[in-house]
């Protein structure tokens, strides 16, 4: 019998899957970001917990890290929880000793079966949400790093918000989804100039790392003029620099549906796209983690 070579989409795939397997040298936070509303932040960080969690063995943390009240959790599957990062929040002094458990830790959030990845989803109440402040942060990502070595960031529209500019100072890796439409392009716009203001004023070189180096989510489900967004295409390229990545997300019902999402039931195209968007994010943060211990 003849052995045939894998195809051209096949190899890619494994080459992908290879990436997305490799071993962080620490735990790594990923930090999804656009303070443009609808541009697709909490759908790209649902299919990155899911391609994480069934490309890898990576331990996986999806958290809507939300100042009001996020989507992420409309997307997930509930696993019967109702708990939130906020009832977290109040349970950490229990959690803080050597003694804990990891079931006690994943008990706050809610496991998304075959899928083989948690959220850890925002409160219902915006002024709950609004409580965590910069060291909440910290004390949060600090537990839950103990037994998630992935965590993934979902974020909101508001960069002055406390976990936001939290999340900020410890993401490995920022993941940009956007829509090449003015809006999406004004949005991202103005969270390169606030990270350009950031490593001015405080000499720190990581906030403009952070975008040079992103990875660039263009996401699909907006109609408009093909010509204009092939421009504006090559107008962010130059605006990132060489190091940033730009990859095409493919359309998903699912995502788009703004309803729970069941990823074994996502099209073929959609996977190869998320190994490959998935592919880029752990070489990026696995390249930082190396060279900041």
């Amino acid at each position: 019998m003849i052995k045939l070579a894998p195809g051209k989409v096949e190899a890619a795939s494994r080459e992908h899957v290879s990436t997305i397997q490799r071993v962080f040298p620490r735990p790594v936070t990923i930090m999804v970001a656009n303070p443009g509303g609808g541009e697709g932040k909490s759908p790209t960080a649902l299919a990155l917990g899911a391609t994480f969690g069934t490309r890898s063995e990576h331990a996986v943390l999806a958290w809507d890290n939300n100042e009001t009240m996020g989507t992420l959790a409309a997307l997930a599957q509930s696993d019967g929880s109702t708990r939130t990062v906020t009832d977290l929040l109040e349970a950490l002094d229990s959690l803080s000793h050597a003694g804990v458990r990891a079931g006690d830790v994943r008990a706050f959030t809610r496991h998304q079966g075959n899928s083989r990845f948690s959220v850890l989803a925002s409160h219902h109440d915006p002024a709950r949400m609004q409580m965590i402040t910069r060291e909440n942060f910290s004390s949060i990502l600090e537990t839950v790093q103990r037994f998630w070595n992935l965590t993934i960031l979902d974020t909101g529209n508001n960069t002055i918000a406390p976990n936001w500019l939290a999340a900020l100072d410890v993401a490995d890796q920022l993941v940009i989804p956007m829509h090449l439409t003015g809006k999406g392009q004004r949005s991202v716009l103005q969270m390169i100039q606030q990270l350009d203001t950031l490593t001015a004023t405080t000499g720190n070189l990581r906030y403009r790392e952070l975008y040079e180096r992103a990875v660039v989510v263009l996401v699909p489900g907006r109609t408009g003029d093909a010509k204009a967004a092939r421009v504006m295409r090559g107008q962010l390229v130059q605006i990132f620099g060489p190091s940033a990545t730009f990859i095409d997300a493919p359309f998903e019902p699912q995502l788009a549906s703004g309803s729970t999402v069941d990823w074994a039931q996502a099209r073929p195209v959609t996977v190869r796209a998320y190994e490959k968007i998935a592919a880029a994010v752990a070489d990026g943060a696995n390249t930082w983690a190396k060279t900041h211990p």
